[in-house]
Formats: structure tokens, sequence, C-alpha cells
């Protein structure tokens, strides 16, 4: 989960001194204390948006993890004895057990890693933003 609100916090006070001395705003006040108060400000709204961005991922977890195409009262685990019958098996067709598992094991975390993508995509998350066209 997202959780520092301090660095997040810094990154937005930077960007708003950046804008205010691009604009040459005057302030009574020196740079730092500038900044405490622009932190002050902006502390509520950064830990909300924090909150919302948490509960979206929380939502997406949940998502993921209700469609798993492989429910274990279906697909039980094999037994200690089904895992040497494999092994023995594919060793004695010549096959190498770890580039088999290794294979499949690399397409199960790819297909993980694009259903995060589509519902990070769905939710606003991810992907790219279509700029609007200037007519």
């Amino acid at each position: 989960m997202v959780t520092d609100v301090s660095e997040i916090l810094d990154r937005v006070v930077d960007k708003q001194m950046e804008q205010f001395k691009k604009l040459n705003i005057i302030t009574n006040v020196s740079d730092e204390e500038f900044r405490e108060v622009l932190k002050s400000i902006y502390k509520d709204i950064v830990e909300d948006v924090l909150s919302i961005i948490n509960g979206l991922i929380g939502k997406t977890i949940k998502l993921v993890e209700s469609k798993n195409p492989y429910p274990e009262d279906i697909f039980t685990d094999p037994t200690q004895k089904e895992w040497e019958t494999m092994k023995k098996l594919f060793r004695k067709r010549g096959l190498s057990p770890d580039k088999f598992f290794g294979s499949f094991g690399r397409k199960v975390w790819l297909n993980c890693v694009f259903t995060l993508k589509k519902e990070f995509e769905m939710v606003g998350l991810y992907g790219k933003k279509e700029k609007k066209k200037e007519e």
C-alpha cells in the first residue's frame, strides 16, 4: 500500500514553491516557513488521496483474487508421491522438471501482471491517459 505521506507531501510542496517562484510571488515569510504552511495545508489532502488509492488497490486485489481460475477445491495440490512420480516421468523422458515448471510459473506470473494492469486501467490508476485533441 502507498503510505509515505511525507515524501509525497514534499513533492507537492516543491511543485507549489516552483510555481510561486515562476510567478514571482513574494511572501512576507521565509521560504522554509512558507514550506511549512503549504505542508499543513496539503497534508490532509495528500492523506485523503492516499486513502482513496489504497482503497482502490485493496478492491483491485480482492477482485483479482475472486477471479482465480484455479480454485483449490477443484484443483487440489499434488501429494508428495505425485510430485515424485512427475519428476521421475520427466527424467525418464530426458526432460527437465525445472525448465517445465519455470516456464509454467513464468506464464502464470505474466498472466497475474496482465490482470493487475487491466484492473488498474479500469479504475484509472494505470495506463496512458488520452490527451484531449485541440481543435
